[in-house]
């Protein structure tokens, strides 16, 4: 078994120069995407509504306010509301085997804080002592990493009988040491108890543009009253605090509906952290008190539509479209999309296919030449399949960042009377072939149709062929056990990086091409980057055959609060990789919007969970069951995509409570076999 150099990684550090210049860097060729009509119809290639991919909450964090204690420490005095617990069956909480029925559990976090000391009075005002309540069984202490805010980061999670009511509790952090010792610690404590009300919450806007105002909404489950609610917010310019109305005048849709809704003023480019607060009362009529966090990226607005486009002959088959856009300061690369509609025998307008590219660096306008015309290829085999022709229509035009995928413009149609005539125009519909939905490969200019193995294995024999090994987001490396692996492989290392999918998929473009031809298997991101590869550019993805091209273990496709709320809630703390806009939900909702049917048709995964105790005595307390620890399974689940299983007993990295997904034997040399080359 061969295996190839992890790339002296010159690869790890480039990114200080910027994204912009990846592919130019690695000779990545940026594909002309084309999804099919079906596509369209589907809505698997539109923007989701901001509403249908926000966040949902059954627990809170609450900000610990210290002040200076009387020993020169620091104190923090906090009511905490419980309301009335739905109970538990045993067997089926997240907390494992041994968790107490109808739990409230509480956890500090912050730096130091497996050093502070808890105490607590029940509603009513009694106090509990934890240490005679643990030595009695009545209560538990559990000590652990919180390895998703940073390897290592200890945390102490205490575990009560959830009295309802107004808890007071109370925590105390010793006197600090050197710099810094005269200012109070950042902390939050994590509350979870087992009410079952729900707060949803949710961006109003996908285009989170410096300068532009943005909306939050946010409302408890019917079955809750709210008392109160306020939107925090968090950027390196400070704290504001902003009340959430129900009025109707403040993005919140109408008056008195049970939606609350708050308005960022206009910000600079840079990191948010948002926190919704609610409190109010169950249907009991305990109290409650539900808190949803919202981690995203403001950036500059580089580019916007002029409303106008034209077309030219490219070639036989293909049709060059070129949109007019005003484009703003340094050249930066963009990623441009829209749908193709045509006029059918009947004159009616039907959808054709969906383009999509992203562009190298674009340089800003200038006042005298005029707009700046963003290149798109049309096949018109696409015209032929559907039996249309002009007038032609594009609609939902987007341009998006390449790497948080933010729209920075959105255009809902342009139509174009006449356009120019390629050679192949009104021949007869035929199949749907790789050159058509991916552009014409320098070795297979032809294509292929979809599902069938590409000639290229007959064209080109001598390629070399292996497989690709990639790990996910903030690794500590390449997790996978290389004895469970066949032939030629390529180890993907990038440990302890925050990469955008864009990027990420770039890094590990540039390893392939130490081969001709490669399957790929990845383990959380890595299986996104993938995909991303796959889809936007030519690589040995390519030309491998016969088997599964893209294999993923534990990937979020949908997201995961870990890699978005939470890690931004470590960036407040100091601590580990940052949030990734592409791995929020709506983020991860967004990034899925571009990646059509024939490329998701490719990928083949698998989801786990634990078994018996939680993999993780920290994040099975608010991410929905079931779970690997970091992937809920509800999250990883790819539309279109091959469901090979959800297996019990694995969790999704080392340390946890069960074998890391990426160690089963069995599994590895199941998907060793069925890899693609």
């Amino acid at each position: 078994m061969k295996q190839f150099s992890p790339f002296i990684f010159g690869v790890l550090m480039m990114l200080c120069c910027g994204s912009e210049r990846l592919s130019a860097q690695h000779g990545l060729v940026p594909r002309q995407v084309a999804a099919e009509p079906e596509d369209i119809v589907s809505g698997l290639v539109r923007l989701p509504d901001p509403g249908e991919v926000g966040r949902s909450s059954r627990s809170a964090w609450m900000r610990v306010p210290f002040e200076p204690a009387m020993d020169g420490g620091w104190v923090a005095h906090m009511r905490v509301p419980v309301s009335q617990s739905a109970r538990v069956e045993a067997g089926n909480s997240n907390h494992g085997a041994n968790a107490f029925r109808d739990q409230l559990s509480l956890i500090p976090l912050g730096i130091g804080a497996d050093r502070w000391t808890l105490e607590v009075r029940l509603p009513g005002g009694a106090p509990l002592e934890l240490d005679q309540e643990i030595a009695a069984g009545r209560a538990q202490r559990v000590r652990g990493t919180v390895d998703q805010l940073a390897p290592g980061f200890p945390a102490v999670r205490t575990d009560l009988p959830a009295v309802p009511g107004l808890w007071e509790v109370t925590l105390s952090a010793p006197a600090g040491r050197g710099r810094g010792a005269s200012k109070p610690p950042e902390g939050y404590l994590l509350i979870s108890e087992p009410g079952s009300a729900v707060l949803q919450s949710h961006l109003t806007t996908h285009a989170l543009l410096a300068g532009d105002s943005i909306g939050v909404q946010a409302e408890l489950d019917a079955a809750s009253r709210v008392t109160s609610m306020e939107l925090n917010v968090r950027t390196q310019d400070g704290v504001l605090a902003l009340p959430m109305l129900d009025d109707g005048q403040h993005d919140d849709g109408l008056p008195e509906d049970g939606v609350f809704g708050a308005v960022l003023p206009p910000m600079p480019a840079g990191s948010v952290f948002a926190q919704v607060v609610a409190t109010g009362l169950d249907e009991k009529g305990w109290p409650l008190l539900r808190t949803a966090e919202h981690s995203f990226t403001l950036i500059e607005r580089a580019a916007v539509f002029t409303g106008e486009a034209s077309t030219f002959v490219l070639d036989e088959t293909r049709l060059g479209l070129q949109i007019g856009a005003w484009v703003f300061g340094e050249p930066q690369r963009l990623h441009v999309s829209t749908e193709v509609w045509a006029t059918d025998a009947s004159g009616v307008l039907v959808p054709v296919c969906w383009l999509s590219t992203m562009l190298p660096a674009v340089g800003a306008s200038d006042p005298v030449s005029g707009a700046v015309q963003l290149p798109l290829a049309l096949d018109v085999r696409w015209l032929n399949r559907q039996g249309a022709s002009a007038p032609l229509e594009l609609r939902h035009l987007r341009i998006q960042d390449p790497d948080s995928g933010i729209p920075m413009d959105t255009w809902p149609l342009v139509r174009m009377e006449s356009v120019a005539a390629p050679l192949l125009s009104g021949a007869p519909a035929g199949p749907v072939l790789t050159s058509m939905t991916m552009g014409p490969s320098p070795i297979d200019p032809g294509g292929q149709s979809h599902g069938v193995t590409s000639s290229i294995a007959t064209v080109s024999p001598s390629l070399t062929r292996g497989l690709m090994l990639t790990h996910g987001y903030c690794a500590g490396g390449n997790p996978w056990p290389v004895q469970h692996f066949s032939g030629d492989l390529l180890e993907f290392h990038d440990p302890g990086q925050n990469r955008s999918h864009d990027q990420f998929a770039q890094l590990i473009g540039a390893l392939g091409a130490q081969l001709d031809s490669f399957g790929l298997i990845g383990h959380s991101q890595g299986g996104n980057a993938g995909l991303h590869l796959y889809t936007y550019y030519q690589s040995g993805l390519d030309h491998a055959t016969a088997g599964r091209l893209i294999q993923g273990v534990a990937v979020p496709w949908l997201g995961s609060p870990l890699a978005s709320s939470l890690a931004g809630l470590g960036g407040i703390f100091g601590v580990g990789c940052g949030s990734n806009d592409n791995m929020s939900g709506s983020g991860a909702a967004i990034w899925l919007a571009g990646i059509p049917s024939w490329a998701r048709a490719e990928v083949y995964y698998w989801t786990t969970q634990n078994s018996g105790s939680a993999c993780n005595f920290f994040t099975g307390l608010f991410l929905d069951s079931p779970n690997d620890g970091v992937v809920e399974k509800s999250k990883g689940q790819l539309s279109g995509g091959v469901d090979l299983g959800h297996v019990s007993g694995w969790c999704h990295t080392t340390g946890m409570s069960n074998s890391a997904n990426y160690l089963d034997q069995a599994r590895n040399l199941e998907r060793d076999a069925a890899a693609a080359r």
